[in-house]
């Protein structure tokens, strides 16, 4: 067994902000949105989509932590000094009704009984601690909920984001998977308020030639691991052929790449080394069950570069030599 420091250290891994430049121009873009929300006369929203993974909850922490240190202001409630709220997340619940949404957004204020009253109550307090707490951003994940079967209520839901969009004057960051493109564009009035929208996608391959995304991500992800827990070595990906593995294993998912270190980490410690070898990469694959993984029928660690091939282009739809 493994002692908890360990566990604790490869875990701060998750805490960590690991920049690509597709996170880098959605977290630059809805700070972008905030600072034109300042002087316009309306509030300007954000769309924020992506598979699993792909970097969502990395934005959404990026943009928190942004707007907390910008500001140290406090105001007296309840003859407290309590501090201002410049941003807030919360979650669409699931199944998702006007109650249930504002409830959980008067919970992530701090509210006290977040879901006593009635929908129109709830959403009258929303409106009096945005404006006390002198809020500039909502970011209300989730939102791919309104795809439900009970379409009523997800009208229903919309009009209200639309009203307090109005009615509260406050930007939103509306956050979900793909499919959430569809929620707004099936509504006119809604999709006007949110013409500033990013999708994040899996990290690119590149080629030969040209060093891609995944090459830059797994190099800066690399140095990290080797500082942050004190490894005295990790494989390289810095070229396209070292990265090529790593590519087929994931499909360029940010998440899974994070996860196969992890776990290579782990597989070194237990083996009682300070260093990760690519025999850990290979077997933390196999540890694993990654969302393609099922889909692979050899570990791609082991594949030869002409099976490589095949299985990127399948991947991709391009076309490698």
């Amino acid at each position: 067994m493994l002692n908890p420091e360990i566990y604790q250290k490869i875990n701060a891994i998750d805490h960590t902000y690991i920049p690509h430049q597709k996170i880098k121009l959605a977290i630059d873009m809805i700070q972008r949105c905030l600072l034109i929300s300042e002087s316009a006369l309306e509030p300007v929203n954000f769309l924020l989509t992506g598979p699993a993974g792909t970097g969502k909850t990395t934005v959404c922490n990026a943009i928190l932590s942004i707007l907390e240190s910008e500001s140290q202001e406090f105001i007296i409630r309840d003859n407290k000094e309590v501090p201002v709220v410049n941003a807030f997340y919360s979650l669409v619940p699931n199944p998702v009704t006007i109650k249930g949404i504002a409830s959980s957004m008067l919970k992530s204020l701090g509210a006290p009984s977040p879901g006593k009253g009635s929908a129109l109550d709830l959403t009258y307090r929303l409106g009096v601690l945005l404006k006390e707490f002198k809020t500039k951003v909502i970011i209300l994940d989730e939102f791919q909920h309104l795809l439900a079967k009970d379409f009523g209520k997800s009208n229903d839901v919309r009009d209200w984001v639309k009203s307090i969009i109005n009615e509260f004057k406050v930007p939103i960051v509306l956050v979900g998977t793909p499919e959430c493109e569809t929620i707004i564009n099936e509504e006119t009035q809604l999709s006007r308020r949110f013409q500033y929208r990013t999708q994040l996608t899996s990290l690119n391959l590149g080629t030969p030639q040209k060093r891609g995304e995944l090459t830059k991500f797994s190099s800066t992800l690399r140095t990290l691991f080797i500082k942050k827990i004190g490894l005295n070595g990790f494989p390289n990906f810095n070229s396209y052929s070292k990265c090529a593995p790593l590519y087929v294993a994931t499909s360029g998912n940010p998440s899974s790449i994070v996860r196969i270190f992890k776990e290579a980490t782990l597989i070194a410690f237990e083996d009682g080394m300070n260093e990760v070898k690519y025999n850990h990469i290979t077997k933390a694959f196999d540890t694993l069950a990654l969302p393609n993984s099922d889909s692979l029928s050899t570990n791609p660690f082991r594949l030869n570069h002409s099976d490589l091939v095949k299985s990127i282009n399948k991947i991709s739809g391009g076309m490698y030599a």
